[in-house]
């Protein structure tokens, strides 16, 4: 597979097919967030709204909530990864670990607020747990992607360096 965009939908695919399994789902891992936040990171600005919104509906088709809430949300979290384009630097795992963090927690808080709205979110107490086990794990699923992403990038691109 020669083509870019091909690869990115190859991956997508595989992070929202294994992000139903009963491990990584039972963690609150969100490997398509991880996803979205490192192609967006990389994108324009539609672009990187585009890859939000494929993730998000993947998702939501995943879901019991039905369309809406994971595609705003995925589209949220890449409207911030591209924006942050600029603090980022795109080669150092703390600076995309910190930018998953950040995608992860405005992710399920924007979930949070427009399942309230819905009436369908849980009691704060309880969304809160959810909101910090998910950011956690995500963000340690995000720091090992990005490690690797960033070892293989500097052996391809680099090879001195690696």
């Amino acid at each position: 597979m020669r083509n870019p965009t091909l690869q990115l939908w190859f991956w997508l695919a595989v992070l929202v097919l294994l992000q139903t399994s009963p491990g990584i789902s039972d963690l609150g891992i969100d490997l398509p967030l991880v996803f979205t936040a490192l192609v967006a990171v990389r994108s324009r600005f539609l672009e990187a709204l585009a890859w939000g919104a494929a993730a998000g509906l993947a998702q939501d088709l995943l879901s019991q909530s039905g369309p809406g809430p994971h595609v705003s949300a995925c589209m949220a979290a890449a409207a911030l990864a591209v924006l942050s384009q600029k603090l980022v630097f795109r080669e150092r795992v703390s600076t995309q670990t910190a930018l998953v963090a950040a995608c992860m927690v405005l992710h399920q808080v924007w979930l949070w607020f427009v399942l309230r709205w819905t009436l369908d979110a849980p009691l704060t107490p309880v969304a809160l747990d959810l909101i910090l086990r998910s950011t956690l794990a995500t963000s340690a699923v995000g720091a090992l992607v990005s490690f690797f992403l960033v070892a293989f990038r500097r052996q391809r691109l680099d090879p001195p360096t690696a």
